[in-house]
């Protein structure tokens, strides 16, 4: 994804993280900008070949659990996500537990780590 100026940018758990001028090669550190101002939020990440590695300082925390009939889900906030069946390998989609009364709201993890979120609940 890139803002309208073509600057590259990461948007995780609701915020806007943007690269770091100065990082070159496969490794790259990347800050938060909630709103107009960096000073609001201190959330860091790093990403090595277009991989988020490496999250620091979220406001929002996820926990893996279960569901009641055992499958596994993630918790973020006060919402669970269950694991999409047709979901394998390292990279894996969670819908809203919702989904059938029409929330379209999901996650999207690589090796257990939050790179994509569309948070558009509808209850």
């Amino acid at each position: 994804m890139s803002t309208r100026r073509g600057r590259p940018v990461i948007e995780l758990d609701g915020y806007r993280y943007y690269k770091n001028n100065r990082s070159k090669g496969r490794i790259a550190s990347w800050f938060c900008a909630q709103g107009r101002s960096y000073l609001a939020c201190r959330a860091s990440l790093i990403t090595r070949d277009n991989v988020v590695v490496t999250v620091k300082n979220t406001a929002a925390q996820h926990m893996f659990t279960t569901s009641r009939f055992g499958k596994p889900a993630i918790q973020v906030g006060k919402y669970r996500f269950n694991k999409n069946n047709r979901s394998y390998g390292p990279r894996v989609l969670w819908v809203c537990c919702r989904v059938s009364s029409g929330c379209r709201a999901s996650i999207t993890t690589i090796d257990d780590v939050i790179i994509k979120e569309k948070s558009t609940h509808n209850h």
